[in-house]
């Protein structure tokens, strides 16, 4: 009930928002988001002196109750992102996608935390998320030379459906010094702007899989999933994004529980070792005294 309230005071503050910079002005730009894929160029970026992008914290006067019942009393806030000191408000364009999903009515504000994808800051990932039972979205944001261009990050998974979709959406994660990982989806290299599509163990489904550890010369990324009740295997996915090979190990299920206890810090690197192959790209492989079954 908590998070539910609190997500349907984030979109009234949507409409609030849009009220109060439309107001006394003239009609501003409502950008539509096109949908995202690792084809998409982010290498041209606008050419500017100054700051392409500006985000601010605007506050309420009015106390009020935030989170439903069990929440407190205070201002409510929220984080808006200027574009060439215009406030950027989109349409997220997911109604085909989510049929519950009713916001291509209520233009997007409320941004609470980007991630800049090259260092001259004309590109940047933001996590936006949804009313009600619809999970969040990530967006890229990008100032062309041409103006500004909305992206929404959306791979088809059987989990989505009507009836919402809150446990699908895993967010942006910083991986590395430079890497964010969305989704389970893609890499993105915040030095170069260039994304990576990850691939998936299941073509039709989102990799349920933790990220586990980054190769010593960052260029591989290790995942650890639990397997089913069935099956009674677990498995470990590994990610070349320079090269995209993409590599499946799967070990039965006592083996990777004993003797670890902390699998998420330590696993695999105790039972592994980084090895090279014939093309110099890094992968873990057992040890001698860890054969994988």
């Amino acid at each position: 009930m908590k998070i539910l309230q609190g997500t349907k005071n984030k979109w009234k503050l949507s409409l609030i928002i849009f009220s109060l910079i439309s107001c006394g002005k003239p009609q501003e730009r409502i950008y539509q988001a096109g949908l995202f894929s690792e084809k998409t160029d982010l290498s041209t970026p606008a050419k500017s002196t100054g700051q392409i992008f500006k985000r601010l914290t605007l506050t309420s006067k009015k106390e009020e109750l935030i989170g439903g019942i069990l929440g407190r009393k205070g201002h409510m806030s929220w984080n808006i992102i200027n574009y060439k000191d215009t406030a950027i408000h989109f349409n997220p364009n997911i109604r085909n996608v989510i049929e519950d999903y009713q916001a291509d009515e209520i233009p997007v504000f409320d941004f609470s935390a980007i991630y800049y994808l090259n260092p001259q800051k004309t590109v940047f990932l933001a996590d936006i998320p949804g009313p009600s039972r619809i999970s969040g979205r990530t967006f890229v944001f990008y100032a062309r030379p041409d103006g500004l261009k909305v992206y929404r990050i959306e791979r088809p998974s059987k989990e989505q459906g009507s009836s919402g979709d809150e446990n699908d959406h895993r967010g942006i994660t910083k991986i590395g010094g430079n890497l964010l990982l969305v989704d389970n989806d893609y890499l993105f290299n915040q030095r170069t702007g260039k994304a990576y599509l990850i691939k998936r163990p299941d073509p039709e489904e989102r990799m349920q899989a933790d990220f586990t550890s980054l190769s010593p010369d960052g260029k591989t990324v290790v995942f650890n999933a639990k397997g089913s009740v069935f099956d009674h295997f677990d498995y470990i996915y590994q990610f070349h994004y320079p090269s995209g090979k993409f590599e499946t190990d799967s070990i039965p299920a006592d083996q990777y529980q004993s003797p670890l206890q902390d699998k998420q810090k330590k696993w695999p690197e105790t039972h592994y070792s980084w090895i090279k192959d014939n093309n110099g790209r890094m992968f873990l492989k057992p040890k001698p005294a860890f054969t994988v079954k």
